[in-house]
């Protein structure tokens, strides 16, 4: 019977942590940027005569950009919706109440 032949095993591999990520955000390039988005949607929908108008609200924690009928001032639109926007609220109020502090 011939022999079997020999396996040889691998080194044992070495595990490392991954590196953090080199990952710069800045809320406030963010917003401009943003601000410039809205900016440039503006100019293209009046370029082409469309009848809408986008606006960024920055009164709540984040910015809430509107699309809205220039006529009637209706909201077509809204990035976060208002649905989500309300959620928010309704959590802000209900700080203390689902966590306690006390042990």
């Amino acid at each position: 019977m011939p022999a079997k032949p020999v396996v040889a095993m691998p080194e044992r591999p070495v595990i490392q942590a991954p590196k953090p990520n080199d990952i710069k955000y800045s809320p406030a390039d963010v917003l401009k940027r943003l601000d410039e988005a809205v900016s440039m949607l503006n100019s293209q929908v009046n370029a082409h005569n469309l009848n809408v108008n986008f606006s960024m609200d920055q009164s709540f924690a984040l910015p809430v950009v509107t699309m809205r009928d220039k006529d009637s001032g209706e909201v077509i639109r809204q990035f976060p919706n208002h649905t989500a926007i309300e959620l928010a609220h309704h959590f802000d109020s209900l700080k203390g109440i689902l966590h306690n502090s006390k042990v």
